[in-house]
C-alpha cells in the first residue's frame, strides 16, 4: 500500500513538472518583467495613448501635496478624452475626470494608483463642459499634464451627425455647457414665415432651456419664452439658423415658447434642457 502512495506521489510530480518548469522559465524571461516606468509626459503620451493628439496645450505647475489643479474643458459627445500627467520625482500622483449632474459634481473617470505617471481615458456621452483633475497625492514636486482626443473617435463623431445635429452640438457647448437634456428633441419641416407655439412646464427651483437649430437654408429664426401674465422672460433674436432661451422658476409655471422663422425652409429641430438654480 505504502509504495502505491509513493507511486501515485511519483507520477503527480511528474506530470506536474512541465508546469512547474515552464513557471520557473517564465519568470526568468525578461519578457515577462514589469516595464520600467516613463521618463518624461511625451513618454508616457507615446506609450499609452498612441495616435492620440493635444486638445490644446501641455500644462505643468508646482503642486504641494493634497493640491489639485483643475482644468475645465469643453468636450464633444462621442469623442474619448485622455488625460496623462507626469511627476519627474515619481511622486503619487492622481488624476480625475468629473461631470456636472443634477445632483452635483461627479466622478466618472479616474486612475488612483500609486504611481507618478496617472492615465485616464473616458469617452464623452454629451457636449459639455467637464472638469480634469490632477491631485499631488505624494510629496509636493512639479507636475505636467496633457489633455488629448482621439482623432479618429472625433472624426466618427463628426460624421455620426447630420448637419441639424452639429448644429445643436456647437450650440449646446456654447449656451448650455452645464445643463442636462429634459424629454425628447422635437424636429418640425418650416417654411418661413411661419410661427410655432406650445406650452412648458417648469417646476420650482428650476432653471428651463429651449434650444432651436435649423438647417443652413432656414435664414432667420427667433426664440421667445412668456409666462402666464404674457410678460417676456427670455429673447434670442440673433440672425441665423439657431436660438437659445431660457428662464428659472422660483414657484411652478408653465411658460410659452414661441417659435418664429422669418425665412427660409427646411428642417428646424428644439431641444428642452434643464438644470438647478
Amino acid at each position: 500500500m505504502f509504495r502505491r502512495i509513493c507511486q501515485s506521489w511519483a507520477l503527480a510530480l511528474l506530470l506536474l513538472w512541465p508546469t512547474i518548469g515552464a513557471a520557473g522559465a517564465l519568470e526568468r524571461d525578461e519578457r515577462a518583467a514589469q516595464p520600467a516606468p516613463p521618463t518624461s509626459l511625451s513618454e508616457a503620451v507615446e506609450r499609452f495613448v498612441p495616435g492620440f493628439v493635444p486638445d490644446g496645450s501641455f500644462g505643468n505647475a508646482r503642486l504641494l501635496k493634497g493640491e489639485h489643479k483643475v482644468i475645465s474643458r469643453n468636450v464633444m459627445a462621442g469623442v474619448t478624452y485622455a488625460l496623462v500627467a507626469f511627476s519627474e520625482r515619481s511622486t503619487d500622483v492622481d488624476a480625475y475626470v468629473m461631470v456636472q449632474r443634477l445632483s452635483g459634481l461627479e466622478k466618472v473617470a479616474q486612475d488612483h494608483d500609486a504611481d507618478g505617471y496617472p492615465v485616464v481615458l473616458w469617452r464623452a456621452t454629451e457636449s459639455i463642459v467637464v472638469e480634469f483633475h490632477v491631485v499631488q497625492a505624494g510629496v509636493g514636486g512639479d507636475v505636467g499634464w496633457a489633455i488629448l482626443q482621439d482623432p479618429v473617435g472625433w472624426a466618427q463623431a463628426r460624421l455620426a451627425q447630420d448637419e441639424v445635429e452639429a448644429r445643436w452640438l456647437a450650440l449646446s457647448a456654447r449656451a448650455f455647457a452645464r445643463w442636462h437634456e429634459a424629454g425628447r428633441a422635437t424636429e418640425w419641416a418650416v417654411a418661413g414665415p411661419q410661427l410655432i407655439e406650445w406650452t412648458v412646464p417648469v417646476k420650482a427651483g428650476r432653471c428651463m432651456g429651449i434650444g432651436a437649430v435649423g438647417s443652413a437654408s432656414v435664414l432667420g429664426l427667433d426664440l421667445q419664452l412668456l409666462d402666464e401674465s404674457a410678460y417676456e422672460r427670455s429673447r434670442d433674436t440673433r440672425p441665423g439658423p439657431d436660438a437659445a432661451v431660457m428662464t428659472c422658476a422660483s414657484r411652478d409655471m408653465s411658460v410659452l415658447v414661441r417659435a418664429a422663422v422669418t425665412a427660409g425652409n427646411g428642417r428646424l429641430k428644439f431641444f428642452q434642457v434643464e438644470r438647478g438654480f
